[in-house]
């Protein structure tokens, strides 16, 4: 029967009770300490007055002792630890209740000095007064709405939730918080965006977000006018205020809408011109045209209206800024390529082929070496004069100063092409020892040195070694 296990397991019990006595000391000790290390896990919420979380924390540890000791009554009663259990457990409980009435005796006191509107500290939402204003000192975007409001409204919660009975004062003042909190909060929001527009929005684009942003300051200093039917916009004017928020919260959207547009296209924009800073302009100028192209595009696209979703304001005006700053970022990546063009054209500038041939008894190249002497200082000069006819995305004159800029670089570009045709020179000159007979009356040389046979024979075996030599000769030659 129950009574015999139950007496059977008494010492098993006495250790469990034992244990439970342990328990509550353990509670006893994380109440005094108020040690959220402590053996009971002390969650208080975030952004909540002292008082409040203390409250949260002693409510937990009650709910632990009242809920261990309904569990624990139907095991342990008839125990003689049994009454030294429940007396500690109850003293405990009284403890809590009355330190959590304590506490919340400093919530009440607190917070009805925080809502006195004749501090000059108060918290309490003057209704008759207006939503936002400036600040005299810096020009910041005030709502007036204290963060101890949204404090107030937190606690009153958490402390509702818990059982706690908020005072008429307070509550009056709670839900008068509440009323306009969706309308405060939207106004924050607002206040917050404007008081770091400036830093939201980027310098040189700035004109283009001029008109929105005159717009939106409009609708921000708006609240210090009358309604229409003359009442001042305030708390107390909840159709107009609620009107006036969307207004104000919308104006605020399209603005950071249309900054987050143009911010977008203008990372794209950068990032053809970190390609450009490493596309060489001696062998792929196609690319820096192509990048251009696409970067002028993405402008139009801007001025056109089209990544504004067809909203009323359409395109983007203003835009000179912003083209003269890419203008600018343009000129370090052309220049920076210029540079090194300057070092290497001699190398990378397009193949010329020629040939040697040998014509009206005179070994020449062909293309004639005028001819390739022209058509490489064409190449060169179409490189040299590239920044000269380089306009960027604002048809700016900035680019023709490049190649003044680097003259010393363009002596050194020179000095390498005359070297260049000496090289080529030197190849004719190499090779002119080839067609010396050509160059002469063949039957006038013969009869002039070939008197025996003897100067026969040795001059074919002449030929014949000269005619091997000739099979080793390249077939080309780079210079």
């Amino acid at each position: 029967s129950r009574p015999k296990i139950s007496s059977r397991l008494a010492d098993e019990r006495e250790k469990l009770l034992s244990s439970l006595l342990k328990y509550v000391e353990q509670i006893q000790s994380a109440f005094d300490s108020q040690d959220p290390a402590d053996v009971v896990s002390r969650t208080t919420g975030k952004n909540l007055s002292g008082p409040v979380n203390t409250i949260i924390f002693i409510s937990q540890l009650r709910f632990k002792l009242t809920q261990t000791a309904s569990a624990a009554e139907p095991l342990f009663a008839n125990l003689s630890k049994w009454s030294d259990y429940t007396e500690r457990s109850n003293k405990l409980i009284q403890d809590l209740d009355d330190s959590s009435a304590a506490n919340f005796d400093i919530w009440r006191r607190s917070v009805l000095e925080a809502v006195d509107a004749s501090n000059d500290d108060s918290i309490a939402l003057q209704t008759k007064a207006k939503v936002m204003s400036f600040d005299q000192q810096d020009g910041r975007l005030l709502v007036h709405y204290s963060e101890g409001l949204v404090t107030l409204l937190r606690e009153a919660r958490q402390l509702c939730a818990l059982g706690c009975k908020i005072p008429k004062e307070v509550e009056k003042e709670v839900n008068l918080a509440h009323q306009f909190y969706n309308n405060a909060m939207k106004l924050k929001q607002v206040a917050n965006f404007y008081n770091k527009i400036a830093d939201e929005i980027l310098p040189c684009q700035s004109g283009m977000l001029l008109e929105d942003a005159n717009a939106f300051e409009k609708v921000v200093k708006k609240d210090h006018k009358r309604t229409a039917d003359g009442k001042q916009i305030s708390w107390d004017t909840p159709v107009q205020l609620k009107a006036y928020t969307e207004e104000l919260y919308d104006a605020m959207s399209r603005l950071t809408r249309r900054n987050k547009v143009l911010r977008k296209v203008h990372d794209q924009i950068s990032d053809i011109v970190v390609k450009l800073m490493d596309t060489d302009l001696v062998r792929q100028r196609d690319k820096w045209k192509d990048g251009i192209m696409d970067m002028r595009k993405l402008i139009g696209d801007v001025e056109s209206g089209k990544y504004f979703g067809g909203e009323s304001g359409e395109g983007a005006t203003n835009t000179r800024a912003w083209r003269v700053h890419w203008d600018h970022q343009l000129f370090k990546a052309l220049e920076y390529q210029y540079r090194l063009g300057l070092e290497s054209c001699h190398e990378t500038l397009p193949q010329i082929k020629a040939k040697l041939v040998f014509k009206n008894k005179k070994l020449m190249f062909e293309p004639t070496y005028e001819e390739l002497r022209a058509d490489y200082y064409k190449g060169l000069k179409k490189f040299i004069s590239f920044p000269s006819s380089f306009t960027g995305v604002g048809e700016s004159e900035i680019f023709k100063t490049i190649s003044d800029r680097n003259a010393d670089g363009l002596i050194i570009v020179f000095s390498q092409a005359e070297k260049l045709f000496k090289k080529l020179q030197d190849t004719l000159d190499k090779y002119s020892p080839w067609v010396a007979l050509g160059t002469i009356d063949i039957d006038d040389c013969v009869e002039l040195n070939l008197k025996e046979v003897e100067d026969w024979d040795a001059n074919f075996r002449v030929l014949k070694t000269r005619r091997r030599d000739v099979d080793k000769l390249p077939s080309e030659e780079k210079v």
